[in-house]
């Protein structure tokens, strides 16, 4: 598992996903090419993940595991989640 003390995330990167996005499957982009996008994520072998983000993006997706506190903490830097979203339901 890599460790990395901060993660510096281009505009280019950040436009790859929506907050709701980057929380819900709890990823950060780190490349993106013509043939792939890959992301740091807790679990680089959750293969539903994958799955479900190569049909997302419509392209092969590679996962680089990352310490859980580093992803937590980029993701609240990077892509603060709204709080002033209503309820549904």
């Amino acid at each position: 598992m890599q460790e990395i003390d901060d993660i510096i995330l281009s505009t280019d990167l950040l436009q790859i996903l929506t907050p709701d996005q980057a929380w819900h499957y709890t990823i950060i982009p780190k490349k993106s090419t013509a043939q792939y996008v890959e992301f740091y994520c807790i679990n680089a072998n959750n293969h539903d993940i994958k799955d479900e983000l190569e049909v997302l993006f419509g392209k092969n997706v590679k996962l680089s595991a990352l310490n859980e506190d580093i992803v937590f903490k980029t993701l609240g830097k990077y892509y603060r989640k709204k709080d002033n979203q209503p309820s549904t339901g």
